[in-house]
């Protein structure tokens, strides 16, 4: 499995990698896709979201990630976006209508 991931994370290059966990049984995976990003780009920014690191923040904090985020992405992404890079997003979600994306992109 792990050799399956390589193959398909390899052929890219990041400015940061975001993984959303949603359900909290999966953790070992998650975990192990971040040891490998890691090795495969040492200095990328790591960021792990999702269920799990809303109800399990302090064992989330031990997957290697540099930034977990509990909650809404919505309201924590825009601003880690601007630490990370000084740049501003260029689409801000409306937190009261989430569709607007669908709607206006697809």
């Amino acid at each position: 499995m792990k050799r399956r991931i390589i193959l398909l994370i390899n052929p890219w290059t990041y400015d940061f990698a975001a993984y959303d966990l949603m359900m909290t049984y999966w953790y070992p995976a998650v975990f192990d896709i971040i040891t490998i990003v890691r090795t495969m780009f040492p200095g990328v920014p790591v960021v792990l979201g999702g269920n799990y690191v809303t109800l399990c923040p302090r064992h989330a904090s031990r997957s290697g990630a540099d930034f977990c985020l509990p909650g809404p992405a919505e309201a924590s992404i825009p601003a880690l976006l601007k630490d990370l890079f000084n740049h501003e997003m260029i689409f801000l979600p409306d937190n009261n209508d989430l569709d607007l994306w669908r709607r206006t992109f697809c």
